[in-house]
């Protein structure tokens, strides 16, 4: 499954199809390929975590603030 921007864990990320939440920044904690079991239709859902709370959405609902920095292997 592709995403149309790179995020991963450990990512800032800003929650931006949400007005009523306001749009939170937040720590990317977990990444989860789905598929809805009435229409087997896949997609991927990001958990984040921010001021103590988390929030999942699908991936689109997300823009990325800034990348975690990796250490290559």
């Amino acid at each position: 499954m592709e995403r149309p921007v790179d995020i991963r864990v450990g990512d800032l990320v800003r929650l931006i199809d949400s007005e009523w939440l306001g749009h939170p920044v937040g720590l990317v904690t977990e990444i989860r390929n789905l598929v809805h079991d009435q229409t087997d239709q896949k997609f991927t859902a990001v958990t984040m975590i921010s001021e103590g709370r988390e929030f999942t959405f699908h991936e689109k609902s997300f823009e990325l603030v800034s990348k975690a920095e990796r250490q290559q292997r």
